[in-house]
């Protein structure tokens, strides 16, 4: 009765330490994180900051003297801005960011969508564009701010590779799951359908990162 007894003892205690069983933060073959053991890949942030004005040849009435800010995400700096990652909180609200930046031949299948939640939120919306290395392709482009108060778009708008006015400082400035560029729309009209006639020039700086590929 006692070999018994000590025997089941023996046998519980091996059962209850074997090595790689499932369990929170463990995959299925023991290793930590995902299935394949490797660390998740982290999640897609982004910079923009877009400005609505007035067109050269049109009236912009909600900016019809000046240039004001529609829609911001993460902060500009003399170097790489500092960008927002989804999920993260932002003006009072929660940022999202959805990106793909996928090689297609000599160029880029390009979608980049940023938005901000809350009643100070807006959004800034490129593509789906299939673009080139050199930049100056035409992309669509949607901006909204003060929580869907002011919205414009355009298609097509200029896609160029610069930053604060001077060329971006990173080479090359789009790359698999990456861009760093401006787009600049002189004929943007208002997505409002109660929204002012007219056309601004809207014009929007950004970087997207850790996009899918």
């Amino acid at each position: 009765m006692r070999g018994w007894i000590l025997a089941t003892f023996l046998l519980l205690a091996c059962g209850s330490s074997s090595p790689g069983g499932t369990g929170p933060g463990r995959g299925t073959d023991g290793g930590s994180g995902s299935s394949s053991g490797g660390a998740s890949n982290p999640p897609p942030d982004a910079f923009v900051l877009a400005t609505l004005g007035p067109a050269s040849h049109g009236t912009c009435p909600p900016a019809a003297t000046t240039t004001s800010t529609v829609f911001a995400l993460g902060t500009a700096t003399g170097g790489h801005p500092d960008t927002v990652q989804n999920g993260a909180s932002a003006g009072g609200g929660v940022a999202s960011v959805k990106c793909t930046v996928h090689p297609n031949g000599a160029g880029f299948d390009v979608t980049l969508s940023a938005e901000v939640s809350g009643p100070l939120g807006g959004s800034l919306n490129i593509g789906p564009d299939t673009v080139p290395m050199s930049g100056g392709q035409g992309v669509g482009v949607s901006v909204a701010g003060g929580a869907g108060a002011v919205g414009y778009s355009q298609t097509p708008c200029t896609l160029t590779y610069v930053y604060n006015g001077n060329p971006v400082p990173a080479s090359p400035p789009i790359a698999a799951g990456r861009i760093w560029g401006h787009a600049s729309c002189i004929n943007a009209s208002s997505t409002i359908p109660t929204g002012p006639t007219g056309f601004c020039d809207l014009e929007a700086d950004f970087v997207f990162e850790q996009c899918e590929q």
